[in-house]
């Protein structure tokens, strides 16, 4: 009976060692997939500034669908409301991204959200995409100190040693941190133009079509919770759908039909407005650059004229 004690005691205090010693050097340890991850989030920050205009804003959010397929420029030239593309990559999941947001928000702004249909799922701690992982023990540290204790214990119970040695070999030779694509100071990508995707990457089911992506507990509380904030502030935050091809199979696909319901389902229960239909974020091939989600620049530019008009009528109303 001791040694079980003794034992069961000594597993317990090893788990809490590694659990303070990886929460303590992670952040300063920087992988390279880390840095990697981290490049186009820095990039875009760099972009857009620290200045914050005085009179209200617009900020589009979300992944790369918002990156690459929504033009805060144009936004802007078409209502004279400063807007801002927040939208970076979609597997750092609801919280990082919005993370990046909170501290430009000041009352009279609007934040509109876009996330793609994969990340509906989302887990914080639990079958998490390697960029969440890169992020959240590397350049991106602080979100991991808002989760809830569990899910901070059970990311950190994952490490491997291999992370902390990979991170010091990176801290010693410094690895780049440039993203090589150029990006507007709204937080627009500058580098859509033409077709680069694949027929045969088209004709492929899209996940909707395939799975069930019915939003999780942890999606619905990331947005909740920054709604929460924004209400307190005095921001409006609107909702929409993801830019994606429209594959000719979507409008027969059962499983579809079913995620799009669960997906209203969850805005209404937080009380959020979506604006427009899926249909109207959905483009045929001539619209979409090198991927089911990124629009090239007519795609784009047909897609915020869209939004304007669905967008706008929020905006004139106090």
């Amino acid at each position: 009976m001791d040694n079980t004690i003794y034992f069961l005691s000594g597993f317990i205090a090893a788990l809490l060692g590694w659990y303070m010693v990886a929460t303590s050097l992670i952040p300063m340890l920087p992988s390279y997939a880390s840095i990697s991850s981290y490049a186009p989030v820095a990039a875009k920050i760099d972009a857009i500034g620290e200045t914050v205009p005085d009179e209200p804003c617009v900020y589009f959010v979300g992944g790369s669908n918002v990156f690459i397929g929504v033009s805060a420029k144009t936004f802007s030239e078409e209502t004279s409301i400063p807007s801002y593309n927040y939208g970076v990559i979609i597997t750092m999941g609801p919280d990082m991204v919005l993370h990046l947001l909170e501290d430009r928000l000041k009352p009279g702004d609007t934040v509109v959200m876009a996330w793609e249909y994969i990340m509906y799922p989302y887990q914080r701690s639990k079958d998490v995409f390697s960029t969440y992982w890169n992020l959240i023990f590397g350049p991106m540290s602080d979100v991991l100190e808002k989760l809830p204790p569990l899910d901070r214990f059970h990311l950190v119970l994952q490490l491997q040693e291999t992370e902390l040695l990979e991170g010091l070999f990176q801290l010693y030779t410094q690895a780049s941190n440039e993203f090589p694509m150029p990006i507007s100071q709204e937080g627009d990508a500058m580098f859509n133009k033409g077709l680069k995707i694949e027929d045969t990457k088209l004709a492929a089911p899209l996940p909707i079509m395939g799975q069930q992506l019915a939003p999780s507990a942890d999606m619905e509380a990331a947005i909740k919770s920054f709604n929460e904030k924004a209400q307190a502030m005095g921001v409006r935050v609107l909702a929409t759908w993801p830019n994606v091809y429209r594959h000719p199979g979507f409008e027969e696909s059962l499983i579809a039909e079913q995620n799009i319901e669960s997906i209203k389902a969850m805005w209404h229960r937080l009380g959020i407005h979506v604006v427009g239909e899926p249909e109207d974020a959905m483009f045929g091939k001539e619209y979409i650059y090198d991927d089911h989600y990124h629009l090239n620049t007519d795609g784009t530019k047909l897609r915020t004229k869209r939004l304007v008009a669905q967008i706008l009528p929020f905006l004139e109303t106090p």
